[in-house]
C-alpha cells in the first residue's frame, strides 16, 4: 500500500506545482495588466489636463472679432500681427503650434513657421478634414507635415454663424515625456512607424527622425537628445526580449512586460479619425515584484508540499486501525453528504467659458482669488462673498474627509487631482461636480496657487443612479439564467467524482486497492474537477466588473458565450448555428460584448416561446467585408412587429410585462455597437433558407 501512497502524494506534488505555477502566471499577468492601465491612466490625466488648457486657450484667446474678422478677410499679415505677442506667452505654457486652415483644408497661417502655408492638408491631416466637414471640435496624436504631437483642433465660424476654416492648438509628445518623467519619475520615450512618417513630412523634416530599437519605427531626435542629457535611457533588451515584443507590437493594444528587474509599459497612440495605431510610448520603471513573487511562490509550495508530506503519513499510519478506518470513512461519507448538501444550496441559490465653465484660482492657502459666473451661479453665491474665503463655504459635510486629503495629499505632491465633489450652495441645494485641479505657477517655475476647472454633473447623478439600477437588474437576470446554466452542468461531473471517491474508500476498507482502478479514478477525480473549475472562471469572467476594452477574437467571445448558454440551448431544443470566419479581431469590452450576444439570444428565446416555435433556430454569422467585421444574428421566430421594430433599441421600450423586463438589453446593446466601438447595427425582418428549409424571422446586422 506504501507504494500507492508514494504515487499519490507524486500525483498531487505535480498537481500542486502545476497550480502553482498557474496562479504564479496569472498573478503576474494581472499585476502587468493593472500597471498598463495605472501608466495609461496617467497619460490621460496628462491628456486630459492640456486638452482642458486647449480648451481655455481657444475660448478666451482664439475665438475673438478681431482674430476671426482677419481670418475670414484672408488677412494674413494682420493675423499673425495680432496672436504674436499671444502666441510668444502662449509658448511659455509650451503650446507647441497655432495653426489656421481654411475650410478647404489648405493651411493659411502657422504661427511656428509663418513661411510655409498654402499646402492642402485633407490627405495628411484627418482631423482637419474632419473639423472642416463635420464643424465638430476634435482631438488626438496625429503626425504633420512638420511635425507630430498632441492636437486639438476646433471650427471656426463668423459672426453670422457661417463656418470659416479652422485653427488646432498643439502641444509636443516631449512636453508629454518630461511631465512624466517629472509628475511620476517615469523614463519615458516615443516611437512612431516609420510609414507615417514617410507619407506625411516635408522632405526637409524627415531629417529629424532616426531609426530605433524597432524595426518598423523612428525615434525623434530632439527627444533622444533630451533622453541621453538627462541619462533617462532605460531599454537594455537581450535578443529574446526583443523578439517577444515585436511579436506584442503586431496585436497593436497596450501591454506591459518586465526585463530583469524593470518593468517596460507600451502605450498605442491612434489617430484620432483613422483609429489606426501611429505611434506609442515606452514606460520605464524600476520593479522588482516578479522576482519578489516567483520568491514569495517557491517559499509556498515547499510549504504545502511539506504539510501535504505530513498529512500524508499521518493518513497512512491512521490506517492501521480498523476502528479508526471506520471512523474515517463515516467522516468522509459525512463530508461527502456536506458536499452534496453544498451542492444542492448553490443549486437552489445562485459665457462661454465664465458662464458655462465652473472654474477658480485659489492662492497656496487655497484662499479663492478669482471663481467664475458659473462658479457663482451653481453656489448660487455672489463674487464678492467668495472671493477670500477657501471652498469650505460650500462643502458638504457629508463629503468623506479622506478625499479632500487625499486631494491636498496628490495637490502638494505637485500632481493634477481629479474626482467627483458634493457640494452645498447658498441657499442649500445640494449639487455634484466632477472637477480638475492643478497647480499654477510663475514665469520662473515658482508655485503660486491651485485651479480648479468643473462641470456640473448633478442631472448625470441622478440618471445614472436610476440607468445603474435598471442595467444592473438585466445583469443580474442574465446571471441567474447562467447559474441555472452551472447548475445544471456541474450535476454529472459531481456525480462521476462522489462515484469515483467513493470506489476508492471502499477498497481501501477492504485492503483490495487495484492500480489501475486508482489510477482511472484518480484522473476521472482530476479531470471532472478542472472541468468545474472552468465553469465557474468562464462565469467569474463574465460576472467581473474589471472589464477592460481591449483587441480580442471574435471566434473566442462567440465561444464563451455558446458555454453560458449551453444549458438553454439543450433544455429550450434550440439549434444553435454559428459561422465565424478565422482571426477577425476586434475592440471592445469583453463581458459586455458577451452581454449583448445574452440579449439577442434571450429575445429570440422569448419570441420562439411567445409564438410557439417548434423548430427553433438562432443563426450567428461573422465575417470580413470590404475592410469591414459584419456580424449576422437571425432566428425563425416569424420577425418583429412592422409598427415597432425601428422602436425596439429606445430605452427603457418594452413589449413585456414591467415585471419581466426593464427595456434596456437592446438599448444597451446599440449604445456598445454605435458609441464604444463606432459601429453600426440595422434590424429587418428577413426571409431566409437553411437546410433546403424557408423561414422567416428578425435579422440583425452590426457593421465594425
Amino acid at each position: 500500500m506504501k507504494k500507492y501512497f508514494i504515487l499519490l502524494f507524486v500525483s498531487l506534488s505535480i498537481f500542486i506545482f502545476n497550480t502553482a505555477n498557474s496562479i504564479k502566471n496569472e498573478s503576474l499577468e494581472k499585476y502587468k495588466d493593472n500597471k498598463t492601465k495605472e501608466a495609461y491612466s496617467k497619460y490621460k490625466a496628462t491628456y486630459n489636463t492640456h486638452k482642458e488648457f486647449a480648451d481655455i486657450v481657444f475660448n478666451t484667446l482664439i475665438y475673438r472679432d478681431d482674430i476671426i474678422s482677419a481670418f475670414e478677410q484672408k488677412n494674413r499679415e494682420l493675423l499673425k500681427n495680432i496672436l504674436l505677442h499671444d502666441y510668444k506667452e502662449l509658448k511659455k505654457f509650451n503650446v507647441k503650434q497655432l495653426h489656421f486652415h481654411l475650410k478647404n483644408n489648405v493651411s493659411f497661417l502657422r504661427m511656428h513657421r509663418p513661411d510655409k502655408y498654402g499646402d492642402d492638408l485633407t490627405k495628411i491631416r484627418p482631423t482637419v478634414a474632419y473639423v472642416n466637414r463635420y464643424k465638430k471640435p476634435i482631438d488626438g496624436f496625429e503626425e504633420g507635415k512638420i511635425f507630430n504631437g498632441f492636437r486639438y483642433v476646433f471650427p471656426l465660424f463668423n459672426k453670422k454663424n457661417i463656418h470659416i476654416g479652422s485653427v488646432e492648438i498643439s502641444f509636443s509628445a516631449l512636453l508629454f515625456i518630461k511631465e512624466f518623467y517629472k509628475n511620476y519619475n517615469m523614463r519615458c520615450n516615443l516611437y512612431i512607424k516609420k510609414e507615417v512618417v514617410a507619407a506625411k513630412l516635408f522632405k526637409s523634416e524627415k531629417l529629424n527622425y532616426e531609426d530605433s530599437l524597432f524595426k518598423n519605427y523612428y525615434e525623434q531626435k530632439s527627444i533622444v537628445e533630451y533622453i541621453n542629457k538627462n541619462n533617462l535611457n532605460s531599454l537594455n533588451l537581450d535578443e529574446n526580449m526583443y523578439e517577444i515584443i515585436e511579436k506584442k507590437l503586431l496585436k497593436n493594444k497596450n501591454f506591459s512586460i518586465f526585463n530583469d528587474e524593470q518593468l517596460i509599459t507600451f502605450l498605442f497612440l491612434k489617430n484620432p479619425i483613422t483609429k489606426k495605431n501611429i505611434a506609442f510610448f515606452t514606460i520605464t520603471t524600476n520593479d522588482n515584484y516578479k522576482v519578489e513573487h516567483e520568491r514569495n511562490m517557491f517559499i509556498i509550495v515547499g510549504l504545502i508540499l511539506t504539510i501535504l508530506l505530513i498529512v500524508m503519513i499521518v493518513f497512512y499510519k491512521s490506517l492501521s486501525s480498523n476502528k479508526k478506518i471506520k471512523n474515517d470513512l463515516e467522516e468522509k461519507k459525512r463530508k461527502n453528504q456536506q458536499l452534496k448538501d453544498l451542492s444542492k444550496k448553490l443549486e437552489d441559490n445562485l459665457q462661454m467659458y465664465s458662464d458655462h465653465i465652473i472654474y477658480s484660482k485659489t492662492d497656496l492657502e487655497g484662499n479663492i482669488i478669482e471663481v467664475s459666473d458659473a462658479f457663482c451661479k451653481i453656489s448660487e453665491y455672489s463674487r464678492e462673498e467668495l472671493l477670500g474665503k477657501k471652498h469650505n463655504i460650500i462643502r458638504n459635510q457629508n463629503m468623506s474627509e479622506e478625499i479632500y486629503k487625499n486631494m491636498w495629499k496628490t495637490l502638494i505632491n505637485n500632481q493634477t487631482w481629479k474626482g467627483e465633489i458634493q457640494n452645498i450652495s447658498k441657499n442649500g441645494n445640494i449639487y455634484w461636480i466632477s472637477s480638475t485641479i492643478y497647480a499654477e505657477y510663475d514665469s520662473s517655475g515658482e508655485k503660486i496657487g491651485y485651479i480648479a476647472i468643473a462641470h456640473n454633473i448633478t442631472n448625470t447623478k441622478k440618471v445614472e443612479q436610476q440607468h445603474n439600477r435598471l442595467m444592473q437588474t438585466d445583469k443580474l437576470v442574465a446571471m441567474g439564467e447562467m447559474i441555472t446554466n452551472i447548475s445544471h452542468q456541474w450535476r454529472q461531473p459531481l456525480s462521476i467524482i462522489s462515484t469515483s471517491a467513493t470506489g476508492i474508500l471502499m477498497q481501501t476498507e477492504m485492503d483490495n486497492i487495484n492500480k489501475e482502478f486508482l489510477t482511472k479514478a484518480c484522473k476521472a477525480i482530476n479531470q471532472n474537477t478542472q472541468f468545474l473549475s472552468k465553469t465557474i472562471d468562464e462565469f467569474r469572467n463574465y460576472a467581473s466588473v474589471d472589464d477592460i476594452v481591449q483587441n480580442v477574437e471574435l471566434k473566442e467571445i462567440v465561444e464563451k458565450f455558446k458555454n453560458l448558454i449551453s444549458y438553454s440551448l439543450k433544455s429550450d431544443n434550440i439549434n444553435f448555428v454559428s459561422d465565424i470566419e478565422e482571426d477577425l479581431i476586434i475592440e471592445c469590452s469583453k463581458n459586455s460584448l458577451i452581454q449583448c450576444l445574452i440579449n439577442f439570444f434571450n429575445n429570440s428565446k422569448d419570441a420562439f416561446d411567445e409564438k410557439d416555435i417548434k423548430d427553433k433556430l438562432f443563426i450567428l454569422k461573422a465575417y470580413k467585408e470590404d475592410n469591414k467585421i459584419i456580424i449576422i444574428i437571425k432566428d425563425n421566430a416569424h420577425g418583429i412587429d412592422e409598427k415597432i421594430i425601428n422602436k425596439i433599441f429606445e430605452p427603457y421600450f418594452t413589449t413585456k410585462h414591467q415585471s419581466q423586463g426593464t427595456g434596456l438589453g437592446l438599448h444597451m446593446c446599440y449604445k456598445l455597437i454605435t458609441d464604444n466601438m463606432q459601429g453600426i447595427i440595422e434590424i429587418e425582418n428577413k426571409r431566409f433558407e437553411y437546410n433546403n428549409t424557408t423561414y422567416i424571422g428578425a435579422c440583425f446586422k452590426i457593421i465594425l
